[in-house]
């Protein structure tokens, strides 16, 4: 982690990445072209979302070891929309089944109901 911070910290756009790497024992560097966010795991996701291009996120640690993203591109229209597209579609879906759930709950506690009419 040390030596990701000291990185990190020495990072100065994304064209010094690969010269960065070389003084880390065990770094591989890796072109990801176009990366969807969404495609990451859990901190890295959140932390590439909200770096600006030409930052590198603080390290992560997942099962491949300690990393670091460097952000050289932004997202392009069409992604974003795509992500707002999802978002939308991901609301629309846990409606469904919460209204789904609702109505069960109603038909178990109509079932499980005592009406004393009088």
């Amino acid at each position: 982690m040390a030596e990701a911070e000291n990185l990190r910290a020495q990072f100065r756009g994304c064209g010094s990445v690969q010269t960065l790497a070389k003084g880390v024992q065990g770094a591989t560097i890796r072109n990801l072209k176009v990366q969807d966010a969404t495609t990451l795991g859990s901190p890295a996701r959140i932390l590439v979302r909200n770096a600006k291009v030409g930052q590198m996120t603080p390290p992560t640690v997942s099962r491949a070891g300690v990393e670091l993203y460097a952000v050289c591109g932004g997202a392009s229209a069409a992604a974003t929309g795509d992500l707002n597209i999802r978002d939308e579609t991901e609301r629309k879906i846990m409606n469904e089944e919460l209204k789904e759930k609702a109505e069960q709950y109603l038909v178990e506690l109509r079932e499980k109901a005592f009406i004393e009419y009088r």
